[in-house]
């Protein structure tokens, strides 16, 4: 079992998932003004039995000062010390919910109607949904997207955007669709746990939700267009502060790049029926503890990023999974992130973390480990050789415990 040691995560009231109808998560980084808007918005017109979760990703102390004096204690806030970005932001929030569902909600959207209600009525119709949207409109009430397509290239297309025209038909009811944006996204909480949360890969932002909806789809669930709920959407409104148009541009890239590796034959080959989907990522072998906990020495390693798809973090999990089973394992964070997180990296890395403890660097405190093992805050690109560093190091440890290194592959 993977521990998190997390104080600033605790919920205020208590409570188990499920016990309220949906919980709404808002994303903040540095847009106060804007998150508190949406709030009040949505406390305005939400009559189910819900939770507002606003997570701040790391704003500026004034930024965030002007959060912590806006909300009430109705309102739980998740404070993290970097910024996590958007899938990461939302799974961290999941994994402390108490909804049966969770709403994503972009505080650069503003609803005025009960929109949380509809999307939880319309769900409820709907056969096999997995998630569920409403329709987008720009301030203007143009419409900015009424579902969302994928072609065969990969590319994502909104339903209305380009000059698109719309069937009649698809202006009443719900409609099974491609993905939905995350902007405003309907699940369960339950499933959402279940299929891995939004994947790291596509980190720090764009396709994740269309990936999101694809597992679900993968799993026999559909997701739909809510066509009589609708939703104002100023876009980019953090995004276009965070990195400019320009570097959007390339991130959405390099991101349909990953995406269509992913999904590219599938979204090639569906119409003809050759492609059938599936779960992209194995699910990792399980490891066999060979000692009990007790007199285990214990290991910490110290690391200086975040967990991401890098060789670094590679080379950490396959160390971790050699010696949990003999060794009591520490991995202190800049930040501590999602179980969800952790679990996906587990799969793309091919390994199983059975018996590791999370905690953030400044929690450390003064306990003492028998071995630290540290690693820089090196760049993805440099860090295969710090990975390279990290083994030579363990197999020194092995080879100073007189263990087999059969074992200890990685």
């Amino acid at each position: 079992m993977i521990q998190k040691v997390d104080s600033a995560r605790m919920s205020p009231d208590g409570g188990e998932p499920g016990a309220i109808e949906v919980s709404i998560i808002i994303l903040n980084w540095n847009k106060s003004a804007l998150t508190l808007n949406c709030v009040e918005s949505v406390k305005r017109y939400t009559r189910t039995s819900y939770e507002i979760i606003v997570v701040d990703n790391g704003s500026d102390p004034l930024e965030l000062a002007a959060i912590k004096a806006g909300l009430d204690q109705q309102v739980r806030l998740i404070s993290l010390s970097r910024n996590m970005f958007f899938g990461e932001g939302n799974n961290i929030a999941v994994e402390a919910a108490h909804g049966k569902f969770v709403l994503f909600l972009n505080n650069d959207v503003t609803i005025g109607s009960d929109v949380t209600s509809a999307l939880i009525r319309d769900f409820a119709k709907c056969f096999s949904a997995g998630a569920i949207g409403p329709k987008f409109l720009y301030s203007n009430g143009v419409t900015q997207e009424a579902g969302g397509f994928l072609l065969p290239n990969g590319l994502s297309l909104g339903g209305g955007q380009l000059g698109q025209k719309i069937d009649p038909h698809f202006w009443r009811g719900c409609h099974i669709v491609d993905y939905c944006s995350a902007a405003c996204l309907l699940v369960e909480r339950r499933i959402f746990m279940k299929i891995g949360g939004f994947d790291p890969l596509f980190d720090p932002a764009y396709y994740e939700d269309c990936d999101l909806c694809l597992r679900l789809r993968s799993i026999g669930l559909y997701t739909y267009f809510a066509s009589e709920t609708e939703v104002v959407h100023e876009k980019n409104m953090t995004s276009g502060d965070l990195w400019g148009r320009d570097k959007i541009g390339r991130i959405v890239e390099a991101n349909h790049i990953k995406f269509l590796d992913r999904w590219g034959y599938y979204l090639e080959n569906r119409i003809n029926g050759r492609a059938q989907l599936s779960d992209p990522l194995p699910t990792a072998a399980s490891s066999v503890c060979n000692q009990t906990k007790e007199n285990r020495l214990q290991i910490l390693f110290q690391s200086q990023r975040i967990l991401e798809l890098s060789p670094s973090c590679r080379g950490l999990f396959s160390a971790a999974a050699a010696l949990q089973n003999n060794f009591e394992i520490t991995i202190a964070l800049p930040e501590v992130c999602s179980f969800l997180r952790v679990s996906l990296l587990c799969r793309h890395f091919g390994v199983q973390l059975n018996d590791v403890k999370l905690v953030r660097l400044s929690e450390l405190g003064d306990r003492s480990y028998d071995y630290v093992f540290s690693l820089s805050n090196a760049e993805p690109a440099d860090s295969g050789r710090e990975s390279e560093d990290l083994k030579k190091s363990i197999y020194n440890l092995i080879d100073h415990k007189c263990l087999a290194k059969d074992i200890w592959k990685f």
